[in-house]
């Protein structure tokens, strides 16, 4: 297994989240927390994945159905870092490395998307269909 991880710095992640907002079905509504929440503000040069947190199935669904027709695949629980198999999350990959972690209201069983969370979370990026946020706590949506 490569043990060598890729940093995407905050255009790139960007790039990413427009290429998304493209394909989307309708607008959906992501929380997105840790590096690249913090590569976007300026707290780290780069980020090895994308952590977002959704509100429904519905939204889940159509993030992955956008990322899928983006040429993500779904990383298989064999080729993923010991701390993402007890993970709760969908993780989707692209050919560069890139991933995108999607939890559904709670993050690895022990951090729940609150109303004081979605209540700090500013607008961090606002597409066609896609809007991310983030809060003090470097939580966004997108």
């Amino acid at each position: 297994m490569d043990t060598t991880v890729r940093n995407f710095d905050p255009s790139y992640v960007k790039k990413e989240l427009a290429r998304v907002d493209k394909t989307l079905p309708e607008k959906t509504k992501i929380y997105v927390t840790g590096g690249a929440v913090m590569a976007s503000s300026g707290l780290k040069i780069g980020t090895k994945d994308i952590d977002v947190i959704v509100e429904s199935s519905k939204a889940l669904n159509n993030l992955v159905s956008a990322l899928l027709e983006e040429q993500y695949y779904t990383a298989s629980r064999a080729s993923l870092p010991p701390p993402y198999v007890g993970l709760s999350a969908v993780v989707l990959e692209n050919s560069q490395g890139f991933r995108w972690d999607i939890f559904l209201k709670i993050v690895a069983r022990k951090l729940f998307l609150s109303s004081g969370m979605k209540k700090r979370a500013m607008l961090m990026f606002q597409g066609k269909k896609l809007l991310h946020t983030g809060s003090q706590m470097r939580t966004f949506f997108y």
